[in-house]
């Protein structure tokens, strides 16, 4: 795994400086981090934003996420730092649920299998390998 390729898609998709992503599935004291700070997002909107690993379990992650502004490239970018984790977790799957608003925090786990329970609380996204490669494809 390059410990740089999310920092690496976002800077191919849009005119944005980056701070790389620090990751490593081997060490655990190595947390993964993806801030990126853009002049304007798509829609103008200045967009600054860091996901940030906090806690790093053998089963999951809780991730910290601090934006500011960005219209929909924030969802996009949120989805694409999540990814980014998920493969320096050396995951093909990951289920982010959202466990707190304020801050926003979402708790990540690695489920083998596709078959994922309903949601019953707080939001929650299922990412698998294929949809991190489409989004990565489509905005090359």
């Amino acid at each position: 795994m390059q410990p740089h390729f999310t920092a690496s898609l976002l800077l191919a998709v849009l005119p944005w400086s980056a701070a790389a992503a620090n990751s490593s599935a081997s060490a655990p004291e190595s947390l993964y981090t993806l801030s990126v700070r853009a002049a304007k997002s798509e829609d103008g909107t200045p967009l600054t934003m860091t996901i940030r690993e906090t806690r790093r379990a053998p089963d999951f992650s809780i991730v910290h996420v601090e934006y500011v502004s960005g219209g929909s490239a924030s969802s996009l970018l949120l989805v694409r730092g999540l990814c980014g984790l998920m493969h320096a977790r050396d995951h093909e799957l990951a289920v982010a649920e959202q466990i707190s608003e304020h801050p926003v925090e979402f708790r990540m786990t690695f489920p083998t299998s596709a078959k994922v329970e309903e949601p019953g609380g707080l939001p929650r996204m299922v990412l698998s390998e294929s949809d991190c490669a489409r989004i990565q494809e489509r905005h090359e």
